[in-house]
């Protein structure tokens, strides 16, 4: 019985020890679900910004984070940030985005739609949130509601990448515009 307990003790030092590096905003105050870079008014962030920015290694990106953040916080980005890999400028922009993926004449057409959101924008891709992982290479087809100059209001797109987003069900996929 000792040894178990001794093990579990070790585990749990291993998972929260010192070694696990900060994969949430150093800002975020998790208690009261509040940011403490914004003194001026209130700010309570949806939960789709804190899945995004506040609770993952993403907050480099968070609008908030680069406005109010000291030039000491963003010297040195964390080396465990996304790679950027894109082209074009990134635009952040909030847009609920429509998409179904588009299978192969040899494939039953898919029914599923499905409804979520952008991060960002290029004139060559957008990255948006997702409830579940998307092969790359798959081909969708996708609408983008609102006012938007950055890329087309509808399209097709490929598949580039997509990954899971810490301590949430969602992911992140990115797309290259057809």
């Amino acid at each position: 019985m000792r040894n178990k307990r001794d093990s579990q003790a070790q585990r749990s030092d291993r998972e929260s020890g010192p070694s696990c590096p900060i994969r949430s905003c150093p800002h975020w105050a998790a208690a009261s679900r509040t940011c403490m870079l914004v003194t001026d008014g209130l700010f309570l962030p949806v939960p789709e910004h804190i899945a995004t920015y506040c609770t993952s290694s993403h907050y480099p990106f968070c609008s908030h984070y680069q406005l109010l953040a000291t030039p000491a916080d963003r010297l040195a980005p964390p080396d465990h940030l996304p790679i950027n890999r894109r082209r074009f400028v990134r635009v952040p922009r909030y847009h609920v985005f429509r998409f179904s993926e588009i299978t192969g004449s040899d494939h039953p057409p898919l029914e599923r739609t499905e409804e979520t959101w952008t991060i960002d924008l290029s004139q060559e891709g957008i990255r948006f949130a997702s409830y579940h992982l998307l092969a790359p290479e798959t081909m969708i087809r996708f609408s983008l509601e609102g006012q938007n100059s950055v890329c087309p209001p509808t399209g097709l797109g490929r598949v580039i990448w997509s990954e899971p987003l810490e301590n949430t069900l969602l992911f992140h996929s990115g797309i290259a515009l057809m």
